[in-house]
């Protein structure tokens, strides 16, 4: 079950953090390798107003025990990233047959 945090009450103060596992061996020649082994984890803290009604509080706290500790997953939006940039008009069309990968060649 994957919903969205619930952004009705505004954090007051947003703090996110990318942990990506390193493995970092180091020779008696003092040269050191590091690999990694493709985990990625994200860390957010949301520092939430201090006067929250009791309703506010019970919907925040309803989502997190809805999520049953690490069994369930869930999405969050920054307030800052929650509106688009620029302008959504236009008419994208695919320039080029056949492409593969992880980028497409747009006109128009």
């Amino acid at each position: 079950m994957s919903d969205a945090f619930p952004l009705d009450v505004g954090p007051e103060q947003v703090s996110i953090e990318t942990w990506t596992p390193n493995f970092v061996s180091q020779a008696h020649n003092l040269r050191r390798q590091v690999s990694q082994r493709g985990g990625h984890r994200w860390l957010i803290t949301v520092a939430l107003p201090d006067n929250l009604t009791r309703a506010e509080a019970a919907q925040i706290f309803g989502f997190l025990v809805a999520r049953r500790g690490q069994y369930n997953t869930f999405t969050f939006t920054p307030p800052v990233v929650a509106t688009a940039r620029g302008s959504a008009g236009g008419s994208p069309l695919v320039n080029g047959a056949s492409q593969a990968g992880r980028t497409i060649n747009t006109d128009g």
